[in-house]
């Protein structure tokens, strides 16, 4: 399991966006009223992104139209019946979990050692691969991503199922960073990796839990007037 070394606990924790998904609770992110001395620099620790999601939440959108793609299907189980026969192809593609959600900076601060630390806990039988995505305006494939690395699938060797907390810090660059600074949308994606689980199981549960929580460290400081 791979693990963030070193702690934050001298960090000054600031209000800030929890982007949630369905049940959560989703609203703008502020860095505002802020009282720090022109000279001083400050630790932050916030939160970016948290919600208890499911297997299903992080495939492509067949809800809208479901594609007619040749090869092997899948069936998705839901515990109230309503079960649904996907093309296996859409578990493996690369979707949007957030497509745009408003992201907010005020420019009287800058930012420096800035990471994002995420932590997901995957109760499905496959490693999950997230990017996200800070960005102007409208989102187009030239924005950088953010990558972790792959996130662990649960061990389904015993029952019951273990689900696997894998975290993994990502540092931005300068270029992640500008585009941190001077987005104003943020974008969430993600995609399955193939496994000899898919080899032996026609159907998956749709209600596998899959936590996810993005948090930023990083210091912040009054910008200095040109």
């Amino acid at each position: 399991m791979k693990s963030t070394s070193g702690t934050y606990s001298n960090l000054i924790g600031l209000a800030a966006l929890v982007l949630l998904m369905q049940a959560c609770i989703t609203d703008e992110f502020r860095v505002k009223d802020i009282s720090i001395d022109e000279d001083w620099e400050i630790g932050i620790v916030t939160p970016i992104f948290s919600g208890k999601l499911e297997f299903r939440d992080f495939i492509h959108d067949w809800k809208k139209d479901i594609p007619d793609l040749p090869g092997s299907k899948v069936v998705l189980y839901y515990a109230d019946g309503t079960d649904v026969t996907i093309p296996v192809e859409l578990l493996f593609d690369q979707s949007a979990v957030i497509d745009s959600l408003p992201f907010y900076i005020q420019w009287k601060y800058t930012f420096s050692d800035v990471a994002l630390v995420f932590t997901v806990e995957n109760g499905s039988p496959f490693p999950l691969n997230l990017e996200m995505f800070f960005y102007e305006g409208k989102y187009n494939e030239s924005v950088p991503a953010i990558a972790p690395l792959p996130f662990w699938e649960a061990d389904f060797s015993q029952l019951p199922v273990i689900p696997v907390i894998t975290t993994d810090t990502v540092s931005l660059s300068d270029a992640l960073l500008a585009y941190f600074v001077k987005g104003n949308r943020v974008r969430l994606d993600s995609w399955f990796v193939e496994n000899d689980f898919i080899l032996t199981h026609d159907t998956l549960n749709a209600h596998y839990p899959v936590n996810v929580s993005i948090v930023l460290i990083g210091k912040v400081k009054v910008k200095q007037n040109d």
